[in-house]
């Protein structure tokens, strides 16, 4: 049962520091901007970008302005106009920041494109397949075995939202261990060179 019986109430809760205020608030908006945040991303930003990041930031910036004093509930008792135009202009800058130079992720459909599977070669020789299995074999050694899940899916071409989605977890989970692992890969390059 919530504290305070309305979002004003739990918003001047927050402002003289109640912890517990901060988490209503969070429950009162996190459905709907996550929700709104989804839409608006869409599926080729939310490759780099998800619904959960935006949200979680756009809460984090109100419940700042909140205790600053900078921001109130308008007259119907709400902020969400203010919520859903600070998810618009992160998702904004966002799509600004990953559409930029070499981050252009429209370049990287592009190549996908090139490499699409009727463009590959059918069948590796034999020689090139026993030392890629080899490889293989040696990355799995080495992984943790959740790790070499995801480079496994990463590696057959999976993106992270189907990586998260079959493992269940989040996007952004996978990315952070996909970079890790990318690390772990350049780190044992080198030890072999």
């Amino acid at each position: 049962m919530p504290k305070y019986p309305t979002l004003e109430a739990a918003l001047d809760g927050w402002r003289g520091g109640d912890q517990s205020a901060a988490t209503e608030i969070y429950q009162h908006y996190s459905q709907r901007l996550l929700r709104l945040a989804e839409k608006q991303i869409g599926p080729r930003l939310g490759v780099r970008v998800g619904p959960d990041d935006i949200m979680l930031s756009v809460l984090d910036s109100v419940l700042q302005g909140i205790a600053q004093g900078q921001y109130a509930a308008d007259s119907r008792g709400s902020l969400w106009n203010l919520v859903a135009e600070m998810a618009r202009k992160k998702i904004l800058k966002q799509a600004e920041y990953h559409t930029a130079g070499k981050r252009d992720f429209h370049g990287e459909a592009a190549a996908a494109e090139r490499l699409a599977p009727e463009t590959l070669p059918t069948a590796a020789p034999p020689e090139d397949a026993a030392v890629l299995a080899d490889e293989l074999e040696r990355i799995r050694r080495r992984l943790k075995p959740a790790d070499f899940e995801i480079f496994q899916r990463m590696f057959q071409g999976y993106s992270c939202a189907e990586i998260a989605a079959e493992l269940g977890c989040a996007r952004q989970t996978v990315r952070y261990k996909w970079q890790r692992i990318e690390a772990l890969l350049r780190q044992w390059a080198g030890e072999n060179r």
